[in-house]
């Protein structure tokens, strides 16, 4: 079957010179550390990946940790306390566990009074294929915190993937903190904070961070050793993205953001009439089953031409 689903966007779980590189931090470093970051025999590939995402991303620290949800828990944890917090419609799950934010509409996030608030929000909607709109920030203060889920951009938006983070920093007086999965784009089973050295240092004293096992090293290893692999990877998908877009460009079927892998459908039914065809996209209730079918399509970087433009043509087809 031909897969047009999931959020491998670069292709990295298939992709043979990262394996190569994964397998050679399995032979340095094992399989797994079970470990304290704290402990003296922590490997210093931990702190070399968050040097690196921090080059890559413009933040002042990083921190990896077990998971993209991990990652929105703690931050949550920290940035929540003596607040008021609001969260936009959408916003990913990561970041609402604590289960203490009043959820406001995007027309409402651009004119509220967050003063002395804690506002959490996504970077991007993979869902609905929209765009959050950031000129609210320009309103916000110092008393006022900014977590942003950008599990869905990192790596793959921005410059060289570089993401947002660098350039809402700039725009605003806000505290600002991102997390993210590393596992969508980068293919590394772990999450990452990036944010203010206070933040950050916050968010080490917490017992479940000191208590807890992070990511395997071996995966960072391939990460750091990895980023030419990435920027190919990139291009490569940049490439299939307009491919693509250019032969859906004689439909209405689908909503799409520019340079993004992800294509939203109102169109239910496409998912069994391409699996009939032995095409498998992305259509499921989400984020529980009581919840509303999405249906996408979604680009990687491992689809061939001959791959998406069977899937084009049999589009063009349905659409006929």
């Amino acid at each position: 079957m031909l897969h047009f689903s999931g959020t491998n966007y670069l292709g990295i779980d298939r992709n043979k010179a990262f394996q190569s590189l994964v397998f050679e931090g399995f032979e340095r470093y094992g399989l797994h550390y079970g470990g304290s970051r704290f402990s003296k025999l922590c490997p210093e590939i931990y702190e070399a990946a968050e040097d690196l995402l921090c080059q890559l991303s413009g933040a002042e620290a990083a921190l990896i940790v077990s998971s993209g949800t991990v990652a929105g828990w703690m931050a949550t944890k920290i940035l929540n306390a003596d607040r008021k917090v609001y969260s936009q419609k959408n916003t990913h799950p990561a970041l609402l566990q604590t289960g203490i934010a009043t959820t406001l509409s995007k027309e409402a996030f651009q004119k509220f009074d967050f003063r002395a608030s804690t506002l959490l929000c996504n970077s991007v909607d993979p869902l609905y294929c929209q765009e959050s709109n950031f000129d609210f920030i320009h309103n916000l203060d110092s008393s006022n915190e900014l977590v942003i889920d950008y599990s869905h951009g990192l790596g793959i938006t921005g410059k060289n993937g570089s993401g947002i983070f660098n350039t809402l920093k700039k725009q605003t007086a806000a505290g600002l903190t991102v997390t993210a999965s590393l596992g969508k784009v980068y293919g590394i089973p772990g999450g990452i904070i990036l944010s203010s050295w206070e933040t950050i240092k916050k968010i080490k004293a917490l017992t479940i961070f000191g208590g807890s096992a992070p990511a395997p090293p071996a995966y960072l290893f391939a990460f750091v050793k990895g980023q030419s692999i990435y920027h190919s990877s990139r291009l490569k998908l940049r490439n299939n993205i307009r491919y693509f877009q250019e032969g859906i460009a004689s439909t209405a079927w689908f909503k799409h953001l520019n340079n993004y892998p992800v294509f939203y459908t109102k169109r239910n039914d496409l998912a069994n009439k391409l699996l009939n065809h032995r095409i498998l996209i992305s259509a499921f209730h989400y984020p529980t089953e009581q919840d509303e079918l999405i249906c996408r399509i979604i680009i990687n970087s491992n689809h061939s031409t001959e791959e998406i433009g069977q899937l084009l043509n049999l589009l063009i087809e349905k659409q006929e």
